[in-house]
């Protein structure tokens, strides 16, 4: 939020209803972008299901709630303290899901012998964050304050000329083309 909106203008808690980031979670669209990540980074033959997404954010509200994390929440000397437990999806399925998610999209392996560089380009993460985008873009936008959007230096436009010129294009015609690391400094800037 800092990074989006600065340190002078935050965004306080009253102004976004836990309803309406609730409703986000829960949109079809979101569920979908959610089941397809973590389907991309399941071993082979094991999906989940939409349904089992939302047990997963259930868990998630209920950790969030108690302030726990998800071992002392399945901990079984724990399971008196907390009484959604009995009702929760299965630790072991929690954990693999909870992992399938950390996963960069397409990188589940089970050798490592080639490496994805830093800022490569992931079109999983992309399709998401348009959704996403899509889906808030009435909470995420301050008028007249800010121009809210969620491209960072996974996005960016990947062209050998741009790379060449230390340039990157953002999807935010507000910000344009944008000179890296002072690379041809002279060649772009009016002194």
């Amino acid at each position: 939020m800092v990074r989006m909106y600065g340190t002078q203008q935050q965004l306080a808690l009253a102004e976004v209803p836990i309803v309406d980031i609730t409703r986000v979670w829960l949109d079809p669209s979101v569920l979908m972008l959610a089941k397809q990540h973590i389907n991309a980074n399941l071993g082979t033959g094991v999906f989940a299901s939409v349904a089992e997404v939302k047990a997963f954010l259930q868990v998630e509200l209920w950790l969030s709630f108690y302030n726990f994390s998800p071992t002392k929440f399945f901990d079984p000397l724990t399971k008196a303290m907390f009484p959604p437990v009995k009702k929760a999806m299965k630790p072991r399925r929690y954990f693999a899901l909870l992992t399938a998610l950390g996963t960069q999209s397409g990188r589940h392996s089970g050798a490592s012998e080639s490496w994805n560089a830093p800022f490569e380009h992931d079109r999983q993460l992309a399709h998401a964050m348009d959704g996403m985008r899509r889906v808030c873009s009435d909470i995420g936008f301050v008028k007249g304050v800010s121009i809210a959007s969620l491209d960072d230096d996974l996005l960016r436009l990947r062209s050998a000329k741009v790379d060449d010129l230390g340039l990157t294009r953002t999807r935010n015609p507000a910000k344009g083309l944008v000179l890296l690391a002072g690379r041809y400094n002279n060649m772009f800037t009016h002194n």
